[in-house]
């Protein structure tokens, strides 16, 4: 079939490949596997431009190389075009790739990638805004607000950066009121200090992703008013993936969620899929089941 790789050299692991061998190796295992490729390099300037053309093309294919920021836009526009979702671990922690069981080694996830099998998989929305990993509020949004100030140049920069901005924010963690709703429950308002809601429930003993691409159901996760030195061990339970134990991480499962945020700030941020965006004063959630056509790698075709 058609397809179209939009590959971003800025995102965390291409900043140190060699592009013109990666590229090679696209185009090389994309045609060997019967697929008539296009390749688009861009930075983060000019992805707009990029994912316009992609809109504007007729291949039924998109691949995404890059960080989940990327990937997710391009299933974005896969969902909306009802296309094929290609993705390929070129960023910094490649979250969706490990729900899809992608190599970690991104030429060998394109061996992988390229002879794979079409599945459906489900997408979660936002205020109608999909997202294939987290949203998130809280915590982990002021942490990525600090780190966006440091400077990095690489991925293991960029996860180390991560760390200095958590542990800085530990000293004075945020506190606010939400007001929950859950499927057809009763609201209720708690003091919070994060929340972040995932598509399909996260698995534990690794990075912060899913385990299953088609679940049915919302992970939400929520963590009361906490005092530094509970966030310190929070921290490092998410470090060494212990966080499902930690007593203040409260873990429920929906369909659908409503949250209010009764003293929202006009400057208020969220986090979804590792880029920061607005958070208006309530969010409406939403899993869309078996939503997302996706290439599965052979790797994850053998586990299922």
């Amino acid at each position: 079939m058609e397809a179209l790789a939009l590959i971003n050299g800025d995102s965390g692991t291409l900043k140190t490949t060699d592009m013109p061998s990666f590229e090679s190796h696209v185009r090389s295992e994309f045609e060997k596997a019967g697929h008539a490729v296009t390749l688009i390099r861009v930075d983060r300037t000019g992805m707009a431009e990029a994912l316009d053309q992609a809109r504007a093309s007729q291949a039924e294919l998109l691949i995404a190389a890059g960080g989940d920021g990327t990937v997710s836009a391009l299933a974005e526009l896969a969902w909306r075009s009802n296309r094929i979702l290609g993705v390929l671990p070129g960023g910094t922690m490649n979250l969706y790739a490990g729900t899809l069981k992608l190599p970690a080694d991104i030429f060998a996830a394109v061996s992988a990638l390229a002879p794979g099998e079409e599945v459906t998989a489900d997408i979660a929305t936002a205020n109608g805004a999909p997202f294939i990993n987290q949203y998130s509020v809280g915590f982990h949004p002021r942490a990525v607000k600090l780190r966006n100030r440091m400077d990095y140049g690489s991925r293991l920069g960029k996860i180390w950066a991560t760390l200095r901005a958590m542990f800085s924010v530990m000293t004075d963690p945020p506190s606010f009121p939400a007001r929950f709703q859950l499927n057809e429950s009763e609201p209720r308002t708690e003091q919070i200090t994060a929340l972040s809601v995932s598509n399909n429930l996260l698995g534990t003993g690794h990075s912060l992703f899913a385990d299953k691409y088609n679940g049915y159901r919302l992970g939400v996760y929520r963590t009361p008013q906490v005092k530094p030195m509970e966030a310190v061990k929070l921290i490092l339970d998410l470090i060494v993936g212990t966080w499902a134990e930690n007593k203040n991480v409260i873990i429920q499962e929906a369909q659908q969620l409503t949250v209010e945020f009764p003293r929202r700030r006009d400057n208020a941020k969220a986090l979804k899929d590792g880029e920061l965006v607005d958070l208006p004063s309530r969010v409406d959630f939403k899993i869309e089941k078996d939503a997302l056509r996706v290439l599965l790698p052979l790797t994850g075709v053998s586990e299922r």
